[in-house]
C-alpha cells in the first residue's frame, strides 16, 4: 500500500506529513555522493582572457620567428641560385681567355708588332679584371704538384728539371670561387 499524502489547508500545520498508516517500515534514504570536483577549476573570466591572449601572442612570436627563418633561408637560396648563375655565365668566358693566350703567344712567336701584343695584354687584363670582380682566381699550376682534384692531366712527359708528379705545362688555365672549383685546370704532368 502506498502511503497516502494529505493536502494542507491554510489552517493545518502539522498535518504536511505523510499519513503513516498502512507503512510498516521506512526505507532508508540513500545517500547521495557529492559530485566530484571538476580536474581543473573553471578560470575566472578575466585569467581565461589573460591565458587566452598568451597564447595568442605565443603564436604570434612564433609566426615571426618562423618567417624570419624563412626570410633567412630565401635569401640565401637566392644567392646561391645568383653565385650559380654567374659561374655558368661567366664559364663560357674561359674559352675566349684560351684563345686570347693562344692569340698572344702567337703574336709574340711571330713577331707581331708591339701595337698588336699591347692591343692583346690590354684585352686580357680586361678578361681578368671582370673575372676578379666576381671573385673568380685563376688557379696557379706551373712546377706545382699535380692535384686530380685541381688539375686535369692532359699528357705525361719526361722534362729535365721537374720531379715526377709535377706540372711542366699549362694547356688551359684552371679557375675557383670561393674555394670552389669551376674549372680544373688542363695541365701536362712529368713522369
Amino acid at each position: 500500500m502506498s502511503p497516502r499524502i494529505h493536502i494542507r489547508n491554510a489552517g493545518d500545520e502539522d498535518d504536511c506529513q505523510p499519513d503513516q498508516e498502512g507503512l510498516t517500515e521506512q526505507a532508508p534514504l540513500e545517500e547521495t555522493a557529492p559530485a566530484e570536483p571538476e580536474t581543473e577549476p573553471k578560470p575566472a573570466p578575466a585569467a581565461a582572457e589573460s591565458l587566452r591572449a598568451n597564447d595568442w601572442q605565443d603564436r604570434y612570436l612564433r609566426l615571426q620567428a618562423d618567417f624570419a627563418n624563412f626570410r633567412r633561408h630565401a635569401e640565401a637560396e637566392r644567392s646561391r641560385l645568383l653565385g650559380l648563375g654567374r659561374e655558368a655565365a661567366l664559364a663560357d668566358i674561359y674559352p675566349l681567355l684560351d684563345h686570347l693566350e693562344r692569340g698572344l703567344a702567337w703574336a709574340r712567336e711571330h713577331g707581331a708588332a708591339a701595337a698588336v701584343i699591347e692591343g692583346l695584354l690590354l684585352v686580357q687584363k680586361e678578361f681578368e679584371k671582370v673575372l676578379d670582380q666576381h671573385g673568380i682566381k685563376r688557379m696557379s699550376t706551373l712546377g706545382e704538384p699535380f692535384n686530380p682534384e685541381l688539375h686535369e692531366a692532359v699528357s705525361v712527359m719526361a722534362r729535365d728539371g721537374f720531379e715526377s708528379g709535377r706540372i711542366v705545362e699549362e694547356i688551359a688555365a684552371g679557375f675557383t670561387r670561393e674555394g670552389k672549383v669551376l674549372r680544373p685546370a688542363r695541365v701536362v704532368v712529368a713522369s
